[in-house]
């Protein structure tokens, strides 16, 4: 046996593994061309298959939504409870999320979130923060890992 040849499979399975976990399903609501669709492209990279992602203006909350498609949000199982449940918990949030650039919304709570986290808002703080691209896709993967923290065997595994 070759003694490249187990390194080399391995790399072969991490690189499998790599393009298999990509987002090529994550569903973006957002109109071609608008803001909201440029900054789903920084994002959708980050987010797990079959998550919607919408994306909020804390100081003005409809911004982005009016630029999403009624279709894809439809087809995505978005509901208007869903948007209130993501405003509302902007209203709710720590005092100090002020100092932020941006912060995820997401978890089981969420309506339609159940049985698996479907859905998850990016809350952009800061409009003309330098480095707002990588802190949405920071957010991005904490949107991504809320499928982790919610999966049984997960919660069964950190509390026995």
């Amino acid at each position: 046996m070759n003694t490249l040849e187990i390194p080399m499979k391995s790399v072969v399975a991490a690189a499998i593994l790599l393009c298999a976990s990509t987002s090529a399903l994550a569903m973006s609501v957002y109109r071609s061309g608008t803001d909201g669709a440029k900054i789903y492209s920084y994002i959708e990279p980050y987010l797990p298959d079959g998550m919607t992602a919408l994306i909020l203006e804390h100081d003005d909350p409809g911004a982005f939504l009016s630029e999403t498609d009624e279709r894809a949000k439809e087809k995505a199982g978005i509901s208007g409870e869903t948007i209130d449940h993501f405003i509302r918990r902007m209203a709710d949030q720590n005092p100090h999320a002020k100092d932020f650039i941006a912060y995820a919304i997401t978890g089981s709570a969420v309506p339609g979130n159940k049985p698996k986290v479907r859905f998850c808002a990016i809350v952009k703080m800061m409009v003309n923060a330098q480095d707002w691209e990588g802190a949405l896709s920071h957010e991005a993967l904490h949107c991504r890992n809320s499928q982790i923290r919610d999966a049984q065997a997960y919660r069964d595994y950190i509390i026995p």
